[in-house]
């Protein structure tokens, strides 16, 4: 019952973050579905997931969810730590009126990092992205282990546009991870690559 309604507030919250996406931007919107890997030290990871780019002037601002597993079993998860931090609230506190619903939902608009794009060059576009604001989640039941980190990935997205449908895109990145607050179980420094099948809104 309480994972039910748990579901059911975080379905509200990101239908109303699309909502707002969606009102305030002006330019070209992207997103789409993302898979990838994670080397963290000598663990590894996989996630499969959503990514949105919102722009704002020539900037944009960076959101992934995305859920896994590691190679060895066990839940893991990348989302904005904003997002985190909006679910946790509710989740906790969500009975305490709607001023805590609207901190929440607040929370979830605050984007991972930001990013710009190089010059095109032909059918290719490359994106530069710093996310600081990442959260790294692994739990894994048979042992007990469950941490969450926050990190910085620093990002580069090749985005190649598809011949026959011009706002269809497919884009393989490489990404480099720093962890604040490394752990006994979690190394400082990891590696991910990953690609995008995506969608862009062109007004």
């Amino acid at each position: 019952m309480i994972f039910s309604h748990l579901k059911r507030k975080a379905f509200s919250i990101m239908l109303f973050s699309c909502l707002a996406f969606n009102a305030f931007s002006q330019d070209n919107i992207e997103g789409g579905f993302y898979g990838g890997y994670f080397q963290l030290g000598e663990r590894s990871f996989n996630d499969f997931g959503l990514m949105l780019h919102i722009p704002v002037g020539s900037a944009t601002l960076n959101y992934h969810l995305g859920f896994g597993t590691s190679i060895n079993s066990g839940l893991y998860i990348h989302s904005p730590a904003g997002m985190a931090a909006g679910f946790w609230i509710l989740n906790k506190l969500g009975g305490s009126g709607l001023r805590i619903g609207y901190l929440s939902f607040l929370l979830c608009l605050v984007p991972e990092g930001v990013g710009i794009y190089l010059p095109v060059k032909g059918n290719l576009s490359t994106h530069i992205s710093i996310n600081p604001l990442s959260l790294e989640y692994f739990y894994r039941g048979k042992t007990g282990e469950e941490w969450g980190k926050m990190g910085c990935d620093v990002v580069v997205r090749f985005k190649v546009y598809s011949t026959f449908r011009e706002n269809i895109y497919f884009a393989p990145q490489v990404a480099g991870t720093v962890i604040y607050t490394p752990g006994e179980t979690t190394g400082r420094y990891g590696f991910k690559a990953g690609f995008t099948l995506g969608f862009e809104r062109r007004d």
